[in-house]
Formats: structure tokens, sequence, C-alpha cells
């Protein structure tokens, strides 16, 4: 019977969480130098510039990011990126990063099953402004004399809802000086749901400097926010 309990006592970390609750961990760091891991007390020694873990029961776990610094004369130094816990959802694939300052930042975090992408789609769509919203909030935004109060209100605006491309461009139009334009796009921009249509907004704007530099943004955006093809299974 004694031997019966153990069992369990060990078991138990793997029979709490069923198949579909288990997560997926991606990892990177910022300058994609390789380095190893070591996931509650795990040690994965093999250096990788990306690692990858499977089967992650959610809940919190103790992570350490080590990396092998070479020095003169093939001498190597150990230095800990990372020391630190991090919370893994149920169902999810995280993707995360070591910054330049070695501070763990999540990019993203998908949900695996379809149901819960899909909610999270309506949940968002939800707060998008509708037509009538839209004319209101835009006169508001023009009742304010001075661009910078201007801009302020239309990013007011942007921190509780979501906004299509479309409807950018009409908020971008309320605004007299290039400056302005381009301050609020880039604000907006993570906040804009299809934007497979963003091309639509770079019409708003006059100088081809400024729609490079509106481009570039965007591009730097989504390299920072990516998931590579590994990550993606």
């Amino acid at each position: 019977m004694k031997d019966v309990f153990l069992l369990l006592l060990i078991l138990f970390p793997t029979l709490l969480f069923s198949k579909d609750e288990k997560s997926k961990f991606f990892l990177k760091v910022w300058d994609d130098s390789e380095f190893t891991v070591v996931f509650d007390n795990k040690a994965y020694s093999t250096p990788t510039t990306k690692f990858k873990l499977n089967k992650v029961n959610p809940g919190k776990h103790r992570l350490k990011i080590i990396k092998d610094i070479k020095g003169p004369m093939g001498y190597s130094a150990r230095e800990i990126l990372f020391k630190g816990s991090i919370h893994i959802p149920p169902s999810s694939r995280v993707i995360a990063k070591i910054n330049r300052h070695n501070d763990l930042v999540i990019v993203n975090i998908i949900p695996l099953k379809k149901n819960m992408r899909d909610s999270l789609e309506k949940d968002k769509r939800k707060n998008v402004i509708s037509a009538i919203e839209l004319k209101k909030l835009m006169s508001d935004i023009e009742k304010n004399k001075y661009e910078s109060d201007k801009l302020q209100a239309a990013k007011d605006v942007i921190d509780n809802n979501q906004i299509k491309s479309n409807q950018l461009v009409d908020i971008i139009a309320l605004f007299g000086f290039e400056s302005s334009k381009i301050e609020f796009a880039k604000y907006a921009y993570p906040k804009v749901i299809n934007k497979n249509q963003f091309h639509k907004v770079y019409d708003a704007f006059i100088k081809n400097n400024t729609i490079k530099e509106l481009k570039q943004f965007v591009k730097e955006y989504h390299e920072k926010h990516k998931i590579d093809k590994d990550e993606q299974n």
C-alpha cells in the first residue's frame, strides 16, 4: 500500500493536467546567441539559439538561462543571463525572449485550442469602434484647439478600443502636422485589427520619408512579435 502511495505522489504532477491543458514554451536571446537552460532543476546542456519545450504543465516554473562567454586563449566563463520564475498558462504557446538588459520578456501567448483562439478574437472585436462612435470621437478630438491636445485625445480613444485601418485613416486626417500623424499611426498600430489592410494608411501621408519611416516601424514591429515556423508546430 505504501508503494502505491509513493507511486501516486511521483505521478501526481503528470496526472493532474490533461494532455489538452499542457503548453509549449519557446525562448530566444535578443542577439540570437547560443545559451543553455535549466527548467525546473532539469538541465538542458546542449547550447542552442532557439529553445523549445513541449508538454509543459501550466503554472509557475523555475527558469535559469546560462551563456558561455569565450575569452582570450580559449578561456570561457559562464554568465547567468536570467534566474527567476515564469508562469505558463494552460493550453498555450508561450514565446519569450531575453532582452539586452537580461530581462525575461513574454513576446506572445497564443492559445492552442481553436475555441480559445476564437474566443480571444471575439473579445478583441467587441471593442472595435463603430461608425457612429467614430463620428462622435472624431468630433471630440477636433474640439481641441492645440495639436498636442488632439493627439492626446486620439491616444485616449485608442487605449480603450480596437480600430480598423480605414478608421485610422479618418483620425489621422484630423492632424495638421506630419509628425503628429506618424506618431499616432505608430501608437495605434498594435490596436489595428485588420493589419493586412494597413497599406491604406500610407496614403494618408504626403512625404515619402514619413511613409518610409512608418513602413520600417511596421517591419520592426512584426520582427519583434514574429513567430518562427518551428514555433507554430
